[in-house]
């Protein structure tokens, strides 16, 4: 295939980033049609089939060796484009999902560097709070538990899955 030449450039928040542009290059060795779904994220075998027959994009191989398995799809893209297993939650706060996100490269003005997230799994309403230190996720918890239990009348369930 061909060769990806790039350069990295780091700036002064200790960020890098990369500048790259495909040259071409001499093919060297035939490619499978699996190893060309690998190397393509995983693209489906019939938009594979596509890209092979009207070549749009620039730098596919000249020759794909093999036939296409019988499936359009491999087990973990299969499993990746699982929804969650259980139901959707029958009632507000019996299910709350939470992740903290950071730190920002930058500090906001009020010295905050963490956010987490709460979204009640009934009604997808998303909760966000700024906290400074990822210590601070407890203390947002309580607000947001207060704040939405408040909201609704209800508790928040407690249950370990």
């Amino acid at each position: 295939m061909n060769a990806v030449e790039f350069t990295a450039t780091i700036r002064n928040n200790n960020l890098a980033y990369l500048n790259w542009k495909v040259d071409d290059a001499v093919e060297s060795a035939r490619v499978t049609m699996e190893q060309l779904y690998a190397r393509l994220n995983h693209t489906p075998y019939p938009v594979l089939r596509a890209l092979i027959r009207n070549k749009p994009t620039k730098g596919l191989p000249a020759h794909v060796a093999g036939l296409c398995p019988g499936h359009d799809s491999c087990e973990d893209c299969v499993n990746g484009k699982l929804t969650r297993a259980t139901a959707r939650a029958g009632e507000p706060l019996a299910r709350v999902f939470t992740d903290v996100h950071g730190p920002l490269p930058v500090q906001s003005r009020h010295g905050n560097l963490y956010w987490v997230t709460f979204i009640d799994d009934y009604s997808r309403f998303p909760a966000v709070y700024f906290i400074k230190r990822k210590s601070g996720v407890f203390a947002a918890f309580k607000r947001y538990k207060a704040c939405a239990e408040n909201i609704t009348k209800r508790r928040i369930q407690s249950k370990f899955l």
